[in-house]
């Protein structure tokens, strides 16, 4: 988020992360209610979405946890797709806590 901080001016970085923070437990949602529902297509999409959100934002670790979902889900893996969304919430949850710090 540094990275995000010296590339816009700090209001306009400020109102990114806010958003991201905003739609970060939805995304994640999506993911994996669209697993749980055998959804490969729908749970791409959000994937996708999530990782290059994360990547615009500089959530590196979310954005890895997402290309690793990208990866099994390319693969037709999807009980190692589940496997690695499972480590999601945690992962949202101390995402949204260094962007309440950011905000």
């Amino acid at each position: 988020m540094d990275e995000l901080g010296a590339n816009l001016p700090p209001a306009a970085a400020r109102r990114f992360a806010v958003g991201y923070g905003e739609m970060l437990a939805g995304r994640v949602d999506r993911i994996i209610s669209a697993l749980r529902h055998q959804d490969a297509d729908r749970a791409m999409d959000a994937v996708l979405s999530l990782k290059i959100s994360s990547s615009m934002v500089g959530a590196l670790a979310m954005e890895e946890r997402c290309a690793t979902l990208q990866r099994h889900l390319e693969a037709g893996d999807t009980s190692g797709a589940r496997l690695a969304a499972a480590a999601l919430p945690s992962a949202r949850d101390e995402l949204s806590t260094a962007l309440a710090a950011f905000a």
